[in-house]
């Protein structure tokens, strides 16, 4: 029971990462989507766990993981200026 539940919560958390809130000039949407899982995948990598006040343990994804990726390959969010994309890295 206890491992359906962290199960669960995982799959809840890992939906709520922001998807559809990056925009890069010029790019596709098949770039879009290569970038989008990647810099997920490295997210979910970076999952760990808290306990509650019940002693579960409670997975978390580390957002800032998914942003830092998602920038460092050009993409910025709506409103913000473009120097808050970085370039994307060489290799």
């Amino acid at each position: 029971m206890r491992r359906l539940a962290m199960m669960t919560a995982l799959v809840l958390l890992v939906g709520c990462i922001p998807r559809h809130e990056w925009v890069k000039e010029d790019a596709s949407a098949a770039e879009f989507r290569k970038d989008l899982d990647w810099c997920q995948s490295l997210a979910e990598l970076e999952t760990g766990y808290v306990e509650d006040q019940h002693d579960y343990l409670i997975p978390y994804v580390e957002i800032e993981v998914y942003d830092k990726c998602m920038r460092e390959r050009g993409w910025r969010r709506p409103g913000e200026p473009p120097e808050a994309a970085k370039s994307k890295p060489s290799g």
